[in-house]
């Protein structure tokens, strides 16, 4: 239960608090959210893709089906980052349950963190001239979803409104018991 003035833990991708981790060495920081968000939540930072391994700046990755399967593999390289993000994120699910967090922001669009939005294509396909698939979770985002299915998630373009933040904060306090 939480303590009168003290912080609820949220999760959210690190590039949204201005830290330049994403594949460019650019964040995408959301001025609105942190502002909003401030009084009520303790942030918890978190980059899978710089956690895996990956550097900045990298090359971009993307999720492409192969026999059936989805994989994260590097635009160029084709190098398959899939196995270690799926052990990364279940290890990052658990300590996250462990530690109490009551919600995440992620990032839309990022082939490990976007929620439904992040293209999935056929592997034979050329980045740039391609029709996705379909859309889908990120890897790490399924994982977080399927590992914590009641935790609230939501993309940072889910929050574009005072409205939607208020409704996030609701479910972040009721996830956690903290009325």
């Amino acid at each position: 239960m939480k303590r009168s003035g003290e912080r609820i833990p949220v999760a959210i991708s690190s590039c949204l608090v201005g830290q330049p981790v994403r594949y460019d060495g650019k964040d995408k920081k959301d001025n609105a959210i942190l502002s909003e968000f401030a009084p009520f939540f303790r942030w918890i930072s978190i980059c899978p893709e710089v956690e895996i391994g990956m550097g900045i700046p990298r090359e971009p990755i993307q999720l492409v089906q192969i026999e059936g399967e989805v994989r994260l593999r590097g635009v160029e390289t084709e190098h398959d980052w899939t196995a270690r993000m799926h052990s990364y994120a279940e290890a990052r699910a658990a300590w996250l349950a462990k530690i109490g967090v009551a919600g995440y922001v992620l990032k839309s669009g990022s082939p490990s963190c976007g929620l439904q939005t992040v293209p999935l294509y056929e592997a034979e396909h050329e980045a740039n001239d391609s029709v996705a698939l379909g859309r889908r979770d990120g890897l790490f985002a399924e994982v977080m979803r399927k590992t914590l299915p009641d935790l609230p998630l939501r993309e940072e373009t889910d929050l574009a409104s005072h409205a939607e933040r208020l409704a996030f904060l609701e479910a972040v306090r009721e996830y956690g018991g903290r009325f």
